[in-house]
């Protein structure tokens, strides 16, 4: 098995346009959502950006692929747009336009169903006047077109493909990239969320599960998310685009932004939205196992706490059980009470969150946490916390009954 690190990337959320105001949004605790009047609830979407003047930082670096991406992008929608920015910064953080080989570098895309709202817009435009279609709909509604674009502006030829793991589709994607390189498969590896482009149906559809938040509508929306708090009552979508760069130990003298030590996901054997306490408690376990590491030497859990009551109490549940119980008293926060919870680019999010603070040496507190549900956990309150992590693992679970973990190690 391959040791793999992280060696660049890239991030746009609700509250930043890049990793650096990433960090500062994270040590300010500050929040993303508001309140739409167009669905009529809370979302944590991204801010509308000049993409263009973004990519403007690239222009004297890069001025080949530059020029190209302006083209390449220059009638595409706004996600697709928010993704390569974010892919772009990952890129040049890791240098990975100066690797020789681009055969032996590689794509992996988390989630899927990922521009659902497009597909609800052309019908709803075109329906009457199907003739008026435009033909690139025949590529750009399939989950490979964000895939195929980072490909062509980083003439990226390895392995590339979508996986979908529902809300863990993040750590699932890492997951893949991490087995394509200890399969010496690949050195290097773009593991790319693209933001969730929910339609009416799908937002409808969770509000009907009652598992979307702020079902009162009258609630600040700064205090609507409150993941592990007695208050919580259902999730807040989130829109984020991100990029981490993963590749194999010793093959380039670049900096390090952290080790992943591991990485797994396994299933329920359930279709439900239910989670399983037994397989949550099964999927950290063997991520430790494989990191080897004890509960012990984990000082940190960036948890799946989507503020769903039954989700957030079975994975404290979980973690009560594989550390609690072993005397290990690793602090906890969810980083959705910031940005919400971004569905299929949700587990890199949070890895980019992740090593974030284990850099800089702070963990955020878990936004709106006035009256836990489990006194046993260490979760963060109040502001910013100041500590040194050297271990950390990061949760998500998703419906379908698909768990999944992976472990961080600051370097």
């Amino acid at each position: 098995m391959s040791n793999v690190n992280i060696t660049g990337m890239g991030i746009i959320n609700s509250v930043a346009n890049n990793t650096e105001e990433f960090k500062n949004a994270l040590i300010e605790g500050k929040c993303g959502i508001l309140f739409s009047k167009d669905i009529n609830g809370y979302i944590a979407p991204i801010p509308e950006l000049d993409f263009c003047a973004h990519m403007s930082k690239y222009k004297n670096m890069y001025p080949g692929q530059y020029k190209h991406t302006l083209e390449l992008l220059h009638k595409e929608p706004t996600d697709v747009k928010n993704t390569v920015l974010a892919t772009w910064e990952a890129a040049a953080m890791s240098n990975l336009m100066d690797v020789e080989d681009r055969r032996r570098v590689s794509i992996v895309i988390a989630g899927s169903n990922l521009f659902q709202s497009q597909v609800y817009s052309i019908y709803d435009k075109y329906w009457e006047r199907s003739e008026y279609t435009n033909p690139r709909y025949a590529v750009r509604y399939m989950d490979t077109y964000i895939m195929s674009l980072i490909s062509e502006i980083f003439k990226i030829k390895g392995e590339g493909f979508t996986v979908g793991g529902a809300s863990a589709s993040g750590n699932v994607a890492i997951t893949k990239a991490k087995q394509l390189i200890d399969l010496d498969l690949a050195d290097i590896c773009l593991v790319i969320g693209s933001p969730t482009s929910l339609s009416t149906f799908e937002l409808k559809a969770f509000e009907n599960l009652g598992a979307l938040g702020g079902k009162e509508k009258k609630v600040s929306p700064a205090e609507v998310c409150r993941p592990f708090d007695k208050k919580h009552d259902g999730f807040i979508p989130g829109q984020c685009a991100a990029c981490i760069v993963i590749e194999k130990e010793g093959l380039r003298s670049i900096e390090k932004k952290a080790a992943l030590c591991s990485a797994v996901s396994f299933l329920d054997g359930s279709s439900g939205s239910s989670p399983s306490l037994e397989g949550e408690i099964y999927t950290i376990k063997k991520a430790l196992e494989s990191a080897g590491i004890t509960p012990g030497q984990v000082q940190y859990i960036n948890a799946h706490g989507t503020s769903t009551p039954m989700g957030d109490e079975i994975e404290l549940q979980a973690i009560s059980e594989v550390f609690i119980n072993n005397k290990a008293c690793p602090l906890v926060n969810s980083t959705k009470s910031i940005i919400g919870h971004c569905l299929n680019s949700a587990a890199i999010a949070e890895a980019i969150s992740v090593i974030i603070q284990t850099q800089n040496g702070f963990l955020h507190s878990n936004r709106n946490l006035e009256n836990t549900i489990n006194e046993r956990v260490m979760l963060i309150e109040g502001s910013c916390k100041d500590t040194n992590i050297e271990y950390a693992v990061s949760n998500s679970f998703g419906f379908g009954g698909i768990n999944s973990s992976i472990v961080l190690k600051k370097v």
